[in-house]
């Protein structure tokens, strides 16, 4: 990630985000905090870049995370925001 923002290229610092997203919610046990905020952070410039598939993934992640820690009526909202992204 540090590369990408060195050169200032904020679509890879996007996608290297929500890669270190994926790493923390399936590590054993999931890091769900570190991997929420991750997520989020990865949405957010996704959406300042028009980077609408990305932002997809992102509430993918943030509904499969919200699903595996009990938090039903959130997984329930970043998946249904996740299809409309698509």
């Amino acid at each position: 990630m540090a590369p990408a923002r060195a050169h200032q290229d904020r679509g890879h610092e996007a996608y290297a985000l929500y890669l270190l997203d994926e790493i923390a919610a399936r590590h054993e046990p999931p890091e769900c905090e570190r991997a929420e905020v991750h997520y989020r952070q990865a949405c957010v410039l996704a959406g300042v870049l028009g980077m609408r598939p990305l932002q997809a993934y992102c509430h993918r992640g943030l509904g499969t995370l919200y699903g595996a820690t009990s938090r039903r009526w959130q997984a329930g909202s970043a998946l249904s925001i996740a299809i409309e992204r698509k």
